[in-house]
């Protein structure tokens, strides 16, 4: 429902995928176990897929990723991410697909 041009932020925790494509944050296979099986004692699924997604779809004005404390774990730093894009008008050149 986004028109053309048109931007769409997005702020989420999540974990990488095992390789994930050029430029973005790596996660250690711990990361990538510990997280999701935290989050999923409260129903939340967090997922490799969701930024590869969103830059895929849109054209990226702005990518952030970090770590964030979390309450009643001192140690711990969950992954997030800070998306900002913009679609892609209708007849301008199909975006580069991005790889695994």
């Amino acid at each position: 429902m986004l028109k053309p041009g048109g931007l769409l932020g997005a702020v989420d925790f999540y974990v990488s995928r095992p390789f994930p494509a050029s430029g973005m944050a790596r996660h250690s296979r711990i990361t990538r176990l510990f997280w999701p099986l935290w989050f999923g004692l409260d129903g939340v699924s967090l997922s490799a897929d969701h930024l590869p997604f969103l830059r895929c779809r849109f054209q990226t004005v702005l990518l952030t990723e970090g770590r964030s404390k979390v309450p009643y774990l001192p140690w711990g730093r969950v992954p997030f991410y800070k998306f900002v894009g913009r679609k892609p008008e209708p007849n301008a050149a199909p975006l580069p697909r991005q790889t695994s």
